[in-house]
């Protein structure tokens, strides 16, 4: 009763293994300009979203969308590093009135899993 009983897990664990490797074989990387594309306007999305954030003064929220390591450059001042940094430096700077500026993506080059925003530095 218990070798009939083995065999037949043995089987069904053989079974579902092959078609989980046949699934992962079947699933195709979307990769090229198509892919690139298609993250530019998930970029494109949050930088709209975070828009509206900074305009409402919600910078608390805002941070949500930033690595806790992230590092911020605003033009002739020092480097704002991390994300705690990033909130405090925000919540002055919102003290001064509305924030009310475009977040632009130039160009969007997907590799992998890995996609990059660049944007072109004057």
């Amino acid at each position: 009763m218990k070798k009939p009983l083995a065999l037949v897990l043995i089987v069904v664990f053989l079974v579902s293994l092959s078609w989980s490797c046949k699934q992962s074989q079947e699933m195709k990387m979307t990769s090229g300009a198509e892919y690139s594309e298609e993250i530019k306007q998930i970029i494109m999305a949050k930088n709209a979203e975070i828009e509206k954030l900074y305009a409402e003064g919600m910078i608390d929220s805002a941070a949500t969308h930033f690595a806790e390591d992230c590092i911020q450059l605003p033009p002739n001042q020092p480097a704002i590093i991390g994300n705690e940094n990033y909130k405090a430096a925000w919540k002055q700077n919102i003290q001064f009135g509305a924030w009310d500026f475009e977040l632009n993506t130039e160009k969007v080059k997907a590799s992998g899993d890995r996609p990059r925003n660049t944007v072109p530095i004057p």
